[in-house]
């Protein structure tokens, strides 16, 4: 534990908690959250630790901390949710548990893009699948005004991580 405490920073301004999480360590992201880790602290990027757990696949950190009151409807700098990189991602069992809060699913990021709208430019069959099991907004325009069928590919920006 450095001078500075539990949620100490690096220049990144990344707790551990976001380093476990963006890694995968559940065990570590367990011992942090008893351990009464902040868990909505944000980067530089304005991500939270939850935001890198599901952008980054972690399944089991992001249910850790979403068990244990995480704020799943923050946004980093590109105006994404959790839900928005779940949507990029191929855990359907993540965007479920994050839609369980129901919380944030019509919420837009910087491009206009809902969850919805983002799955479907990623072409991301499982998940624009579940979000339309769901009855999400089918009808939804992204800032441009085009329609969910006129996105073009690309539109998620960060989701590959790279931690050096």
């Amino acid at each position: 534990m450095g001078e500075n405490g539990l949620n100490e920073t690096d220049k990144k301004n990344r707790t551990a908690l976001h380093l476990a999480c963006a890694n995968g360590h559940a065990e570590v992201v367990t011992v942090l959250v008893e351990r009464k880790y902040e868990l909505n602290l944000c980067d530089n990027l304005k991500r939270t630790p939850p935001i890198k757990a599901v952008q980054c696949q972690q399944e089991d950190c992001a249910r850790i901390l979403l068990d244990h009151g995480a704020d799943p409807k923050v946004s980093d700098i590109y105006g994404n949710t959790a839900l928005h990189y779940a949507a990029c991602g191929e855990c359907v069992t993540t965007g479920a548990q994050l839609l369980s809060y129901n919380r944030g699913i019509e919420a837009r990021n910087k491009q206009g893009l809902t969850p919805l709208l983002l799955a479907i430019s990623e072409t991301n069959d499982q998940m624009v699948k579940y979000f339309l099991t769901e009855g999400r907004n089918v009808h939804a325009i992204d800032c441009c005004k085009r329609f969910s069928w006129k996105i073009s590919p690309g539109a998620c920006h960060g989701r590959r991580v790279s931690w050096s």
